[in-house]
């Protein structure tokens, strides 16, 4: 995950959401408590995808300091 750190917000939840989408992916082809392993996983990408978000937004509303 470090290599997303320097990423922008957005461009970090747009690639949290696609692993999250990889482990529904892994979740919809395996069986018994794999399944759900794969879906809790999915639930914590989209909520570093959320986090990462709400950071751009933040980051938008932030007003700009003048030099």
């Amino acid at each position: 995950m470090n290599e997303f750190s320097d990423l922008p917000p957005l461009e970090q939840a747009k690639r949290y959401r696609a692993l999250a989408q990889d482990a529904r992916r892994e979740a919809a082809a395996a069986k018994g408590p794999a399944r759900q392993s794969y879906l809790i996983i999915a639930e914590n990408w989209d909520k570093l995808a959320a986090d990462a978000e709400e950071a751009a937004r933040k980051l938008a509303e932030k007003p700009q300091s003048r030099k």
